[in-house]
């Protein structure tokens, strides 16, 4: 058990020099001091479950921040010329090629899309190039996302691929440029192209065209460097909210073109792709190694692709069946499929990154892949998903499968049924996938109902009779934490219609924020979920795997951040590389010896207007009133909710506030406040043990001010210990891509850890998450 007090650190710094010989400096200290009872307390006799490592796990939801550009390997933005929707913020996205002509051709070259030779649905670009001097070439180039620019390392080989349709033999040059505006040839290499023969098919919707793959290895790299928001005119950036967004210029440049020939020269080229070599990339996948080496650096152990982009369409999700994301990328029709946030004014292509790369990834990351489907598939439609990921190659499904270039199963248990929403069908969808997953011999499958209050009326009578118990779950979503305690009010509803062993997972965190503040509240909701050890909590992840620096448009609540050239932790993700590293097996009964009561302060005609990142959503009201408004918002204190407002209309507003909130309150004519103090626990404590007993770890978030705690141990003798702390003095603290350890862990003072058998003394720095490491 562990027991925090208030004794000052000038105590520990003595009992820390008796214990290293010093004391005199002692002589005046009381033994008894040593014996007061402690501020945390663990039984390592008492195992009360295995670790889940499912609860490991992160979410990425495709239609923000540009997280598809963090999985995918494909350096270019916009392989089929995809155009931005007028509605987009400048800033957000941009049209990301621009033409490249020689000097020598501009009146004699033409580069134009061409709507009368598409690609896969997509218009193609067409050069053209008159008749005269066989010197200079004409084509396209790209920067990436915004037109920031490539980031190269020198000797290092990129690949990529393009294809092109000319009835005619032309020559193609891919190039890598660099320097002065982007003048310098880094690596050159020339491609001849012949119309497409009788037998060859690289495309199977596009027969016509043939694939050129290629390899270039620049001479030089280039560099990124942060510039201020509209300080280049060719660089389409946003103002980013906090320091850790930023903008960038990057130094690199591609560019495809046609050779010009003495005769006129005609050609079209379409889905343009470019990536590092094997080197850049994760175990041969089309995805970026730097981004996986952070994910496995946080333990990531699960893996959830979903979220509004799934179901929040003009056409209801429709275009994210699964079926439209299968086989090579080039052929499907999932080709130019974006997201553009609520509000319709930004842009995240999405159409190269589905499904069935997230599984892959997943699963040679050693994660368990959690796929979102739109709940607008027939019944049929969602088993012929359960054949076409694990049907042997007898079956229709598994035969397609595999002629798709994927002829080991697509190793899927966990499927959601929609995003956010009550899918009518749920039942007769997961009956009719069940059915299938007997029949082709898959393992047993979880499917998710994808609506925080569950299953009602006669449905939960019926869900009860398909006999699937914990197979049928609930996806419950919740700010920065609490979900234990909405899956227990889900568990009892059901329970009313008959379903008492159903389960639940936890696939969104959406706190809004990625700062020290998130992670005190990402480390205490995992010791929650770690201590609880509910069988029917099935898994977690939190809300963002990653999310783009830069390009910001909604949900700022990515666990670590990317660039062009670069990948970082924020203080979230530190906190799960912190439990990844201390990760032991079996969760111990630990106790906290005083726990101060809640108490909630009425304030009347005043108010605080929350910012986003501190708002927490409005509280469903039993009835309209002020004292309603504070029952509904006492039910959300898990999610850090502790401050609420009734502003006098039918809206119950609730936050999560650090620091002083009294000193933050303004007249608010006819407004109802309530002021939490202790409603968000002071202190927070998990323990696991290793499988032979020999080390033990505590892991303590401390949201006060520095103290003393005091670790009492029963069945555990430990002959030493230490102590790493993610700490700041500001809640608000994140890295910046020039300073990623600005919130890092940090080794504490031996004088700050001290192991005296059956105790352990630890100093826990203000606001921090600290992990104590002790063995036998």
């Amino acid at each position: 058990m562990i027991l925090v007090g208030a004794r000052s650190y000038e105590y520990l710094y003595l009992v820390t020099s008796k214990l290293m010989g010093m004391a005199v400096l002692l002589a005046a200290q009381p033994i008894a001091m040593l014996a007061a009872a402690p501020d945390v307390r663990i039984n390592a006799s008492a195992v009360l479950h295995a670790a889940n490592p499912l609860y490991m796990g992160c979410h990425s939801d495709s239609g923000f921040v540009h997280e598809v550009t963090g999985w995918s390997s494909q350096m270019l933005f916009g392989e089929s010329f995809e155009r931005p929707p007028n509605a987009t913020t400048p800033g957000q996205s941009a049209y990301a090629w621009q033409n490249v002509i020689d000097g020598t051709l501009l009146d004699r070259a033409e580069v134009l899309l061409d709507r009368s030779n598409n690609f896969s649905g997509w218009p193609s670009m067409g050069i053209r190039i008159s008749a005269g001097s066989a010197a200079g070439s004409a084509g396209v180039a790209n920067r990436g996302l915004g037109n920031e620019g490539l980031s190269f390392k020198e000797g290092m080989p990129y690949e990529g691929y393009f294809f092109a349709y000319s009835e005619q033999p032309v020559t193609f040059e891919v190039r890598i440029m660099g320097g002065v505006n982007f003048s310098e040839p880094l690596a050159v290499q020339r491609i001849a192209h012949s119309p497409a023969g009788a037998v060859r098919m690289d495309s199977k919707a596009n027969p016509k065209w043939v694939r050129h793959t290629f390899s270039l290895t620049p001479s030089k790299g280039t560099e990124c460097i942060g510039i201020v928001p509209g300080s280049d005119p060719t660089v389409h950036c946003t103002n980013n909210p906090g320091t850790a967004h930023v903008c960038v210029k990057c130094g690199g440049q591609f560019v495809v073109a046609v050779v010009a020939n003495e005769t006129y020269t005609a050609a079209n080229v379409a889905y343009v792709v470019l990536q590092p070599g094997a080197w850049g990339r994760f175990q041969g996948l089309n995805a970026r190694k730097d981004v996986a080496d952070t994910m496995a650096r946080m333990g990531v152990k699960a893996i959830r692709l979903g979220g509004s982009f799934c179901s929040v369409t003009s056409d209801d999700g429709a275009y994210y069946q699964w079926q439209r994301w299968t086989g090579p990328v080039w052929d499907r029709p999932s080709i130019g499929a974006h997201w553009d946030s609520y509000d319709h004014n930004a842009y995240n292509l999405i159409g190269g990154w589905g499904p069935f790369e997230m599984i892959d990834y997943a699963a040679a990351l050693g994660a368990e892949p959690i796929i979102t489907t739109t709940r607008s598939s027939t019944p049929d439609e969602l088993a012929d998903l359960v054949e076409y990921c694990w049907g042997n190659l007898t079956t229709k499904m598994g035969a397609k499968r595999a002629s798709d270039g994927h002829a080991e199963p697509y190793k899927l248990r966990y499927v959601e049924l929609g995003n956010e929403e009550y899918n009518s069908a749920y039942l007769e969808q997961v009956a009719a996938m069940e059915a299938r997953a007997k029949s082709v011999g898959a393992p047993p499958l979880y499917y998710m109902f994808p609506s925080n209050d569950g299953l009602s009326g006669d449905d939960v009578a019926a869900a009860a009779a398909l006999g699937l118990g914990g197979r049928l779950v609930t996806d419950l979503h919740v700010g920065g934490g609490g979900a234990l305690g909405v899956a227990q009010s889900l568990f009892a509803q059901h329970a009313k219609g008959g379903l008492t062993d159903d389960s639940a997972v936890n696939f969104e965190t959406n706190a809004g924020t990625h700062d020290l503040g998130r992670a005190l509240d990402e480390a205490s909701d995992l010791n929650d979920f770690f201590n609880a050890g509910d069988r029917r909590m099935l898994a977690r992840t939190a809300s963002f795997c990653h999310g783009r620096a830069g390009h910001f448009d909604e949900f700022d609540q990515a666990i670590s951040f990317f660039l062009p050239n670069m990948t970082w932790l924020q203080p979230p993700g530190h906190v799960h590389a912190m439990i990844h590293e201390s990760w032991q097996p079996w969760v111990l009964n630990t106790s906290i010896s005083v726990v101060p009561p809640p108490s909630w302060t009425i304030v009347r005609e005043k108010g605080i207007t929350c910012s986003s990142s501190e708002y927490q959503g409005t509280a469903p009201m039993l009835n309209n009133s002020a004292a309603g408004c504070l029952a509904a918002a006492k039910k959300m204190v898990g999610q850090g909710v502790n401050y609420v407002v009734y502003p006098g209309n039918e809206n119950c507003y609730v936050c999560s506030i650090a620091g002083d909130i009294s000193s933050r309150l303004e007249e608010k004519p006819g407004a109802t406040s309530y002021v939490g103090k202790n409603v968000v626990q002071q202190l927070s404590v998990s323990s696991q043990l290793s499988a032979d007993g020999t080390q033990l770890v505590a892991r303590i978030v401390n949201r006060g001010q520095p103290r003393v705690a005091t670790i009492g141990l029963s069945g555990f003798v430990a002959a030493k210990a230490s102590a790493v702390a993610l700490t700041s003095d500001n809640l608000t603290a994140e890295n910046t891509a020039a300073n990623v350890e600005h919130v890092t862990p940090r080794e504490l003072d031996a004088r700050d850890c001290i192991s005296m058998g059956h105790t352990v003394t630890v100093a826990l720095p203000g606001l921090s998450f600290t992990i104590v490491t002790m063995h036998a």
